[in-house]
């Protein structure tokens, strides 16, 4: 399975559901210096329904773990095999 996520990193791994590809993708992306709630708005970039879901009313932390997480993989590399 695959995804490749708004930032243009492509996540693959042999997993029987999406949601486990997101769990290894937000593993990982603590070797960048990501905590969980940045790597999750980089997942979810784009998707209205799981923005409001995970975040709710709070845009202002959405925005923010997003930006911080999309400048902390600025320097990573595009393909991720898990």
């Amino acid at each position: 399975m695959s995804k490749t996520l708004s930032c243009g990193i492509t996540v693959s791994g042999e997993v029987h559901a999406l949601v486990q590809l997101s769990a290894k993708f937000q593993i990982k992306a603590r070797d960048f210096k990501l905590n969980d709630s940045e790597g999750l708005a980089v997942w979810i970039e784009g998707d209205e329904s799981k923005i409001k879901n995970y975040f709710g009313n709070r845009l202002a932390d959405y925005n923010r773990d997003l930006n911080n997480g999309k400048n902390k993989l600025v320097n990573a590399p595009k393909n991720w095999n898990l």
